[in-house]
C-alpha cells in the first residue's frame, strides 16, 4: 500500500503549528512558544496574566515582529484570544489567526521584507 499524506488543510492545531514553526525558522525567525506541561496527570501552560495570549511570538531582524494563534480547520477563538487579538492590533502589532488552508498567506508573510 503506497504512503498517502493529508492534505495541508486537513492538519491538526498542533502539526499545523509546528509547520508555521519550522517553516518560520527556516527562514530564519526567532520563534517563541510557551509548551505546556503534564503535570499530576492534568496538561497546564502556566502563565501570569490574561488567558487567551497568542500562541506564536515571531521576530525577524528584516521582515518583522508578529504574534500568530493557530486554529485548525474547525478551531473557534476563545474570549480571551479575541481580546487579546483586539488589543494587538490596536497597539499597532501585525498578529493573525492562521488556519490550515491559509498556508499560502502564511508562506507569503514569512517570506515578505518588512516595509
Amino acid at each position: 500500500m503506497a504512503y498517502k499524506q493529508k492534505p495541508i488543510e486537513s492538519l491538526s492545531e498542533a502539526s499545523w503549528q509546528a509547520w508555521i514553526v519550522d517553516l518560520g525558522k527556516w527562514l530564519g525567525w526567532r520563534v517563541f512558544h510557551p509548551r505546556p506541561a503534564q503535570i499530576a496527570g492534568r496538561w497546564a501552560t502556566h502563565y501570569t496574566g490574561d488567558a487567551g495570549y497568542p500562541d506564536l511570538t515571531m521576530v525577524h531582524d528584516r521582515r518583522g515582529f508578529i504574534m500568530v494563534e493557530c486554529k485548525s480547520a474547525r478551531g473557534r477563538l476563545t474570549a480571551g484570544q479575541l481580546q487579546w487579538h483586539a488589543a494587538l492590533k490596536n497597539a499597532g502589532i501585525e498578529v493573525y489567526v492562521w488556519r490550515p488552508a491559509d498556508y499560502r498567506e502564511v508562506e507569503e508573510r514569512l517570506k515578505r521584507i518588512a516595509r
